[in-house]
């Protein structure tokens, strides 16, 4: 087994060593540009701005549906409950099922798509 040249392997940590220094400028040289007032800078704004928007409704819409699981079932922290907190559990489950199967026959429809393949 021949062992590596110590010539080689101080050519490939210098190498490696003038990268990192090449990193190190290009990152002081790029923290000194001004993004202030750019075009890209206002457009990112303007979609934050927009997927908050988005994201207060969502959260408007989940808060509801919340609110009405919320109400199907009994107090949770009650004992002797849980047969009936099981059955509301599984009648969610039949409901969602059934809108979600629903709502993929109507996309299907829509897409000119076969009911039989959704």
């Amino acid at each position: 087994m021949e062992f590596p040249k110590w010539s080689s392997i101080l050519h490939g940590s210098n190498c490696i060593l003038l990268l990192y220094v090449v990193y190190i400028l290009f990152l002081r040289q790029s923290n000194s540009v001004s993004y202030e007032g750019s075009d890209t800078v206002k457009r990112v704004e303007e979609e934050i701005i927009h997927d908050e928007k988005v994201l207060e409704t969502k959260f408007f819409l989940f808060r509801r549906v919340d609110y009405l699981i919320d109400l199907s079932f009994p107090a949770v922290g009650r004992r002797g409950w849980y047969v009936i907190t099981f059955v509301i559990s599984i009648v969610w489950i039949g409901v969602l099922s059934w809108l979600l199967v629903e709502s993929g026959i109507a996309v299907a429809s829509s897409l000119g798509i076969s009911e039989v393949i959704i």
